[in-house]
């Protein structure tokens, strides 16, 4: 779900955010996350694992807070929500890696791992500008 959520977030701030940098991250997430996103509905299925098909309210209402902000503001809601998605991807991911069920997914989630440690670096230095 967080895969998606970050998808469709990083769509709505390059079409409604203003920083350049945000946008720039935002056309990033949506390259890197839409790889990953295949990569680990592959591995899923070849584990017999159903990965969630659709957001949960949660991440739909923060999709819903988006689309209502301002242009002025969407940049500013937009980063920190991106480093929260990060840190608990990474928690996510890492915690699977090492203590997963032994198979495909368990080595896509290490494989997938350092790429999000790098966004997560990434958006902390946008976010402390």
């Amino acid at each position: 779900m967080s895969n998606m959520f970050e998808i469709e977030a990083a769509k709505i701030e390059i079409a409604s955010g203003k920083a350049n940098d945000a946008k720039q991250f935002a056309h990033d997430m949506i390259r890197d996350h839409g790889k990953a996103g295949s990569v680990l509905s592959d591995a899923a299925q070849k584990d017999g694992i159903e990965l969630p098909a659709a957001l949960d309210v949660g991440f739909t209402s923060k999709l819903a807070a988006f689309r209502r902000s301002s242009a002025a503001n969407l940049d500013q809601a937009y980063l920190p929500t991106q480093v929260t998605a990060h840190e608990q991807a990474v928690n996510l991911f890492e915690s699977h890696s090492k203590q997963g069920s032994d198979g495909k997914l368990k080595r896509t989630a290490a494989k997938i791992l350092p790429g999000l440690r790098m966004h997560l670096t990434r958006i902390r230095g946008l976010t402390s500008k």
